[in-house]
C-alpha cells in the first residue's frame, strides 16, 4: 500500500479499529502515517483517550456508529440531548452528530432514508447569536467592526499582549546588592529609575574604568510604546471613527514618552542592539525587556558574553504602565476573515471559526502557539490547567508562566488596539522607527565623541535639551500628518 501511495495511485491510507498502541507500532515500523483511524465513537463511547493519541500523531479520528448501535439508542432520550434539540430546532440525531463534529471527529452515520441522509448533513447552522458573541472578550470582537454598518469583518482566533521578562539570575545579584524591588518595575518611570541604579551599580564594580555601566532595559515594539503609553495617559494618538483617523500628538504626553525612552537610552540605561530584545538578554547587554507574550518561548536560558556562558532563570511580570495611568495593555494577535464566495463555502468557513474558538479547541491551539484564547471563560488559569491535563499537553514553562501572569489579572485589565484606517501601516512604522532611530543615531554619535576625548557629561548635555526634543517632535508630527 505504501508503494501504491508513493506512486500516486492511492490518495491516503487509513486503518480501522486500531488502538493507540497499534497506531504507535504502525507508525514506528512503516514510512507512511495513516491518514485516519475509524473507530466506534458516540455519546456513550466517546473515546477521549484514543482521540488524544490520534491528535498527537496527526491521525484523523473517524466515527462509525455515531448514533449508536442496536439498543444503545437511549442516547436519543438523554435530557441534555432533547433540550439542545429543542433549543436549536434540530432532531436528536443532528445534535448527537454535532456533538462529535464539534470535537473535530469525522462522522459517517448510516442511513437508507433520503430524508435522514439530508438531515445528517444539515448540522452546521448553529450560528453565533448575540448571547454567544458576548462570551468573547469584548475588545477582541470590537476590533472586527471596521465600519459603522454592524458587520463583523474580522473574527478573533488567538490574541497576545505584552509582558516584561527579566533575567532572574542577574537581577537577584543586583537586588541583593542594592535593595531593588520588582514592585518598582510596575511603572515605566520606575523602570527608568531602576535602570539608572543598575547602570550606576555595574559601573561601580569596575572603579578603574569610568562610565562603563550596563543597560538594564529594552523594548521590542516602539509603536506599541506610543499607542499604549498615550492611551494609558488618557489620549489616543490615532483616534479612529468610521475608518477616519484624527491625530492626537499632545506635546506634554509625547515629552513624557521621550523622557522615559530617549533620555535613559542616551544615558546608557536602556539599549537596543540585536534584532529583538531577547537577543540582547542573551548577550548580557540588558537584563529585562517588554515584548509580546508570544515571544516568551525565545527568552534565553543562558547568557553568552565573549568567552563566558552561564545559565539564567527568568521572571515574568506585567508590562509597566505610565505612572498615574490606567491599566491598559496592548491587544494584538490573529483574526480571520471570510472572503466572498458561494453561500455554502462562506457558511462552512463561519462554522469552522465558531468551532475553532470554542474553549477546549482554542486553549489547545494557544498552548501550541503561545497566543491567548479569545473567550472570556477560557482566560482563566483553571480552564487552562484543565485542558492541559485532559489532553496531556506539554506546554513550554515560559509560555505557561506568561499565560498565568496575564490570566490572573485578566478581569482587571483593559485591552486596546487602534482601529483600522487608511495608511495605518505607514503610521505605525513612523512610531516604530522615528524615536528609536534617533536615539540610536544620537547615542552612536555621542559615543564617538567620548571616544575622541570628550567627557561623558559634555557629550550627553548637548542631546538632553529642550531644543533637541522640539526638533524631533516637529519632524515626528509632520511625518504623521503627511501619511
Amino acid at each position: 500500500m505504501e508503494k501504491l501511495y508513493e506512486e500516486g495511485k492511492l490518495r491516503a491510507i487509513g486503518v480501522s479499529n486500531f488502538e493507540p498502541a497499534q497506531i504507535v507500532d504502525l507508525i514506528a515500523y512503516n514510512r507512511i502515517v495513516p491518514a485516519i483511524d475509524q473507530i466506534e465513537t458516540n455519546l456513550y463511547c466517546q473515546r477521549s483517550e484514543e482521540r488524544k493519541w490520534l491528535d498527537k500523531k496527526n491521525v484523523a479520528h473517524m466515527s462509525y456508529a455515531p448514533l449508536g448501535q442496536g439498543n444503545r439508542n437511549d442516547m436519543f432520550s438523554e435530557p441534555e440531548v432533547t433540550a439542545l434539540a429543542e433549543k436549536y430546532h434540530k432532531s436528536e440525531a443532528q445534535v448527537l452528530l454535532r456533538f462529535l463534529t464539534q470535537k473535530g471527529i469525522i462522522v459517517i452515520p448510516r442511513s437508507t432514508e433520503p430524508e435522514h441522509i439530508r438531515e445528517n448533513f444539515d448540522i452546521f447552522d448553529f450560528t453565533l447569536t448575540e448571547d454567544e458573541l458576548s462570551k468573547y472578550v469584548d475588545s477582541y470582537i470590537d476590533e472586527g467592526y471596521f465600519n459603522n454598518d454592524g458587520a463583523l469583518y474580522l473574527f478573533p482566533v488567538a490574541k497576545s499582549t505584552e509582558i516584561m521578562m527579566i533575567n532572574a539570575t542577574d537581577w537577584q545579584t543586583f537586588a541583593d546588592a542594592t535593595g531593588a524591588s520588582l514592585d518598582e518595575l510596575s511603572t515605566l518611570e520606575g523602570v527608568t529609575e531602576t535602570a539608572k541604579r543598575y547602570y550606576e551599580w555595574t559601573d561601580s564594580l569596575t572603579p578603574d574604568v569610568p562610565d562603563d555601566g550596563k543597560a538594564f532595559y529594552g523594548r521590542d515594539s516602539m509603536s506599541n510604546y506610543f499607542i499604549i503609553g498615550m492611551k494609558q495617559m488618557g489620549k489616543e494618538i490615532f483616534q479612529v471613527k468610521d475608518g477616519k483617523m484624527t491625530l492626537n500628538t499632545d506635546e506634554d504626553l509625547i515629552r513624557r514618552l521621550w523622557d522615559n525612552y530617549y533620555v535613559p537610552y542616551m544615558k546608557g540605561y536602556f539599549a537596543s542592539l540585536g534584532k529583538f530584545r531577547s537577543d540582547d538578554v542573551k548577550t548580557g547587554d540588558i537584563l529585562a525587556y517588554t515584548g509580546s507574550t508570544s515571544s516568551a518561548v525565545y527568552f534565553p536560558d543562558t547568557v553568552e558574553t565573549g568567552n563566558k556562558s552561564y545559565p539564567i532563570d527568568y521572571i515574568v511580570c506585567d508590562s509597566p504602565v505610565m505612572e498615574g495611568g490606567e491599566n491598559i495593555k496592548v491587544q494584538q494577535g490573529a483574526g480571520m476573515a471570510v472572503t466572498k464566495s458561494d453561500e455554502e463555502h462562506e457558511y462552512a468557513a463561519s462554522v469552522f471559526l465558531k468551532w475553532f474558538t470554542q474553549k477546549d479547541q482554542n486553549l489547545r491551539f494557544v498552548c501550541e502557539s503561545s497566543y491567548m484564547p479569545v473567550l472570556k471563560e477560557a482566560n482563566s488559569v483553571d480552564a487552562l490547567d484543565s485542558v492541559i491535563k485532559e489532553n496531556n499537553i506539554e506546554v513550554n514553562q515560559k509560555v505557561y508562566d506568561c499565560f498565568t501572569t496575564e490570566m490572573e489579572d485578566f478581569d482587571k485589565t483593559s485591552f486596546y488596539t487602534i482601529g483600522a484606517f487608511d495608511n495605518s501601516y505607514s503610521a505605525r512604522k513612523i512610531l516604530d522607527y522615528s524615536l528609536a532611530d534617533k536615539a540610536k543615531a544620537d547615542k552612536d554619535a555621542m559615543d564617538a565623541a567620548i571616544a575622541d576625548g570628550e567627557s561623558r557629561e559634555e557629550a550627553l548635555a548637548q542631546y538632553l535639551t529642550d531644543e533637541n526634543f522640539q526638533n524631533w517632535y516637529t519632524e515626528f508630527c509632520h511625518s504623521l500628518e503627511c501619511i
